[in-house]
């Protein structure tokens, strides 16, 4: 932005070379921010721990407004997002965090799915426990890279469209879902693609064992 806007006022691009250059920069910009976004929570977590804060909320709502949040992103690579986790069902844990997650993992499902792919979010609960997928039909990971997808190593993948990765995101996911006392893994698919799971409590946790263990770390 600082580089477009210094040839702007020096007279070096026009309006129309203005316009034409705006939406890569607008691209760039979106991944930065990203980034910042992704490692300010990382590093706050780091240096003053989290509280967590959790309650009861509908996860259904909650990846609706995420797939809002990405449709730019969505309809400019023709793709087909299907939430198919049922209105009524809850979760119990920090609603900002699993947001955090929630829109991480669907953006890398944006990023490494092609054009014209599919997307599908589904719950599905075993007892006390809810388990949320996010499948893509996407590239997938390569099994040598296993060990390294949630961990904070200097690992980043171009996406279907050379997007941009920060190698970031995953390692901050995998920290926020075991705050909220949940796991949450990678499952490759035979025919390609990937689906990311974790999983949490849907029932408020009662005893204080449990609500002691959700304390800041």
């Amino acid at each position: 932005v600082k580089g477009l806007l210094n040839l702007f006022q020096s007279g070096n691009v026009d309006d129309d070379e203005l316009r034409m250059l705006t939406p890569k920069v607008q691209e760039n910009l979106d991944k930065t921010l990203e980034l910042v976004d992704n490692l300010l929570i990382w590093s706050k977590n780091q240096m003053q721990g989290f509280k967590v804060k959790p309650s009861q909320f509908k996860i259904c709502q909650l990846v609706n407004d995420n797939i809002t949040y990405f449709e730019t992103q969505i309809a400019a690579k023709k793709q087909m997002v299907y939430n198919q986790i049922l209105p009524e069902d809850l979760l119990f844990a920090d609603r900002e965090m699993i947001n955090i997650i929630v829109r991480n993992l669907l953006s890398n499902a944006i990023k490494f799915t092609h054009d014209a792919g599919s997307i599908t979010i589904y719950a599905r609960q075993i007892e006390s426990l809810m388990t949320v997928s996010i499948e893509d039909s996407g590239v997938g990971v390569n099994l040598d890279n296993l060990d390294k997808i949630f961990a904070f190593v200097n690992y980043s993948t171009p996406g279907t469209q050379n997007e941009k990765g920060s190698g970031v995101g995953l390692k901050l996911c995998k920290d926020l879902i075991e705050l909220n006392n949940g796991i949450i893994w990678y499952e490759g698919k035979p025919s390609g693609g990937s689906i990311f799971h974790f999983r949490l409590s849907y029932v408020p946790v009662l005893d204080a064992t449990a609500e002691s263990s959700m304390a800041s770390v």
